[in-house]
């Protein structure tokens, strides 16, 4: 028995009529996506009407090129809401300047660096405290309001965990991120630009936590130039019960005065509570009249592959530093030492580094600075050079100050250039150490 067919015009227009359906179905708007199409006197009021209508799984898309938003615009938004900004200048005053977000999985999301800008008008407000996981804030531009000057205030305080900060060009801010445990963790920071127009600048990430640890924190891909600004503290602080930090791909050259990294535990937590597992590779930094890293309290903080300049001192490891790596580095071009180490620390490598014109103020500076008493210490295969003249040469590779150090290597360096030793040995005889293979 044969089955009846239709015509095949009839076919064809079947298959059309559906496929125009589905069509359609694909570019109508479900009622969870809201567009803002029209200018308005408060864009903040209108977002957070677009917010209440969409629910929770919320798409915003804000169209309109420029607004300022007084009214807080996201507290009304659902979980895992979205809310796209496009290309414009969208400056936030009064409770618009200063938002909580309290739910899960929000979006604030523009459409690129140097399209989207929001502008603050507020010098001191915190500009989101972000008390939800899963947050996410990227790709757009973020600058005070002309004839603002910050002088408090972060971009982001952090009170809980698994957040994404990408794609930001930060001008000026105060303080970037403050990643305030314990329950904070697990955030990410990628493609940050990081930027002066003569303002301020405090710090662009701390970690700290009052109790508990904070932890696990990846930075990644940030360049910037702060030598126009001023800046008023360390560019990045790890402080107490901090636990876990990766920083990569980073090229800074800061306002001057300040280091750009400092590891220290302010709560006096103890050995156990100190920054921990802090680890810097491919980084590029110069601060000018400063340190470039100081370690006041640290275990197993990581310096590699990397490259500290155009400052007066390299790296400080201070009396609470543990397990230092300082390897494969370069330190060209500052006035004093290149590296300092304290007495109290414990464990320091310093291997397979290049000092190249280093200690340029001259008589009596070292390239590596040894405090007296400071012991278990590595100082091996690292190399220097200088293309300063005689008095603006440091006079020797390493100095170990006049005391009881012990436990320690210094091996195998070759120092050039150098106006009097390539080591000059300080520690008394019954110590446990060996020197040995260092040439000038």
């Amino acid at each position: 028995m044969k089955l009846p067919f239709a015509p095949t015009s009839t076919l064809i227009f079947a298959i059309m009529f559906f496929a125009g359906l589905s069509s359609l179905a694909q570019t109508a708007h479900p009622a969870n996506i809201q567009e803002i199409s029209s200018p308005s006197a408060d864009l903040g009021s209108a977002i957070a009407t677009a917010c209440k209508s969409a629910g929770p799984n919320g798409q915003i898309r804000v169209n309109v090129t420029r607004g300022t938003l007084s009214t807080s615009p996201f507290a009304a938004c659902g979980a895992s809401t979205v809310i796209e900004f496009g290309p414009g200048e969208f400056t936030f005053t009064g409770a618009a300047a200063s938002n909580t977000i309290a739910v899960n999985g929000l979006k604030i999301l523009g459409a690129g660096k140097g399209a989207t800008i929001f502008i603050l008008d507020s010098p001191i407000s915190n500009f989101f405290t972000v008390n939800g996981k899963y947050f996410e804030l990227g790709k757009m531009h973020i600058r005070p309001k002309a004839g603002v000057t910050r002088t408090a205030g972060h971009i982001i305080v952090a009170h809980n965990a698994l957040g994404f900060v990408h794609d930001l060009v930060l001008i000026d801010p105060w303080n970037g991120f403050y990643m305030e445990g314990p329950t904070t963790g697990g955030w990410s920071f990628d493609n940050l630009s990081v930027y002066t127009s003569g303002g301020n600048w405090n710090y662009l990430l701390k970690t700290y936590s009052s109790s508990g640890t904070v932890t696990s924190f990846n930075l990644h891909n940030v360049i910037g130039d702060l030598a126009h600004g001023h800046e008023f503290g360390p560019l990045m602080l790890f402080d107490s019960r901090t636990d876990t930090v990766a920083l990569s791909d980073i090229n800074i050259v800061g306002a001057g005065g300040q280091p750009m990294v400092r590891c220290q535990d302010s709560d006096n937590a103890g050995k156990g509570q100190w920054p921990r597992w802090i680890h810097l590779t491919n980084a590029y930094f110069e601060a000018a009249n400063s340190t470039v890293i100081e370690l006041e309290n640290s275990r197993d903080f990581s310096f590699q592959n990397s490259y500290a300049s155009g400052a007066n001192i390299g790296i400080a490891v201070g009396p609470g530093s543990f397990d230092t790596k300082i390897i494969g580095n370069v330190f060209p071009n500052l006035n004093e030492q290149a590296i300092t180490i304290a007495a109290g620390s414990r464990n320091t490598i310093i291997q397979g580094n290049t000092f190249s014109s280093t200690g340029t103020a001259g008589k009596g500076v070292p390239i590596i600075d040894v405090a007296a008493n400071a012991s278990d210490f590595i100082i091996s295969g690292n190399q220097a050079s200088s293309f300063t003249p005689p008095a603006d040469r440091p006079d020797y590779g390493v100095r170990i100050a006049p005391g009881n150090s012990t436990r320690f290597f210094v091996v195998n360096n070759s120092f050039q250039y150098i106006n009097l030793k390539a080591v000059q040995n300080g520690a008394a005889a019954g110590g446990i150490y060996t020197v040995s293979g260092n040439i000038p």
